[in-house]
């Protein structure tokens, strides 16, 4: 879609640059980004993941340009609270919803996306799981719409839901966190926000830190 997109493809394809290697993004005053803002491969996130979380951070975010390589297709929901600024899970009880939390019953309740699926770039491969707003997005319909194909038995229908979206290429951003589970500490991705396109001031940032570094590389 963009010419600078196509050209870092390029570069990337034919080895002429280690995306690895770039250090940093700099705008034309050589003022830097802050990290937040800046675009890492996975690979970086997830070695900044390791770094930071095992330290003293309990959570880093960054952002990334990745392709959608695959949603698992089980449990890609539950039923929430209907009430507003709860979103707690319930449970059913015959007829109704239970919900723990207000300590209510309710007729129906309301279901939300948490959606884990397999994110990819060129240097690595992550599980991240899409809550509710940033899976509606990416999907383009509600979990009640999800939630009616399941119970109507339309799997073939998900399935071609879920083709729309495999190897679609989207930026996000990603909350890494750490918890631990029998004694053992890991990392656990989310998408925190999804934006709406690539942004062309992104790719033309990085598109002139490559041409510097290949201008150092053959001096």
């Amino acid at each position: 879609e963009f010419p600078e997109a196509e050209k870092l493809r390029i570069w990337k394809d034919r080895g002429i640059v280690n995306m690895n290697e770039i250090k940093q993004i700099s705008d034309e005053n050589g003022n830097d980004f802050k990290p937040i803002y800046r675009i890492k491969t996975l690979h970086q996130i997830e070695e900044e993941a390791r770094k930071s979380l095992e330290s003293t951070e309990d959570r880093i975010f960054n952002d990334a340009i990745v392709y959608i390589y695959m949603i698992r297709s089980e449990n890609m929901y539950y039923l929430s609270c209907p009430l507003d600024k709860c979103n707690k899970k319930v449970f059913e009880d015959g007829a109704r919803f239970r919900c723990e939390n207000c300590k209510r019953d309710f007729q129906d309740a309301n279901p939300r996306y948490i959606v884990s699926s397999l994110l990819a770039d060129s240097t690595s491969q992550i599980w991240a799981t899409f809550y509710d707003k940033e899976a509606t997005m990416l999907l383009g319909r509600p979990a009640q719409d999800f939630r009616s194909l399941k119970e109507n038995g339309q799997d073939s229908l998900i399935t071609e839901m879920l083709k729309e979206v495999q190897y679609k290429e989207v930026r996000v951003r990603i909350k890494s966190t750490l918890d631990t589970y029998m004694g053992e500490n890991r990392t656990r991705h989310s998408i925190f926000k999804i934006y709406e396109g690539l942004q062309v001031k992104d790719l033309k940032l990085c598109l002139n830190e490559l041409e510097e570094y290949l201008k150092a590389e053959l001096n």
